[in-house]
């Protein structure tokens, strides 16, 4: 069975390097540990933190697209029907979210913060990812049982 959109499996070990390194700089930055190596203009490596910030969030999400959009070692037609049950959960889940998050800032009459629209783009796929990979991990391991 052929299979559409789907990266090759070798893309997992990137996506994993390149959203695991995205995510700890752009956190260390957040938490200003780089404040005084990105605010200094005569060192010899001087990047506006906004950029570090861009490059960071942007290599976190496209290493996450990569781990999402890879094949399996063996796809099947288990793993397509898998894959989908687990996009519709995920969707389910973050119309969920979005109702829910919304009612809390229209009752407390709070604007939504960068974080807050961060967290909005990976509840998706985070969501996504730990369905998927629990699943098949049950299922591996009911079928070992066997």
């Amino acid at each position: 069975m052929k299979t559409l959109l789907l990266l090759p499996n070798s893309f997992k070990r990137p996506g994993t390097i390149m959203s695991v390194a995205g995510l700890l700089l752009w956190c260390l930055t957040q938490q200003d540990l780089f404040d005084k190596l990105l605010t200094d203009r005569t060192a010899s490596l001087y990047w506006p933190k906004i950029m570090v910030l861009s490059i960071s969030f942007f290599s976190f999400l496209f290493g996450f697209a990569f781990l999402v959009f890879a094949k399996e070692k063996v796809e099947d037609e288990y793993i397509n029907n898998t894959r989908l049950r687990s996009f519709q959960l995920a969707a389910a889940s973050q119309v969920l979210f979005f109702v829910i998050s919304f009612v809390y800032l229209f009752l407390f009459k709070k604007e939504p913060s960068v974080g807050y629209l961060l967290l909005c783009i990976i509840v998706f796929w985070l969501f996504y990812m730990v369905n998927f990979h629990v699943t098949l991990y049950k299922n591996k391991r009911r079928f070992h049982e066997e």
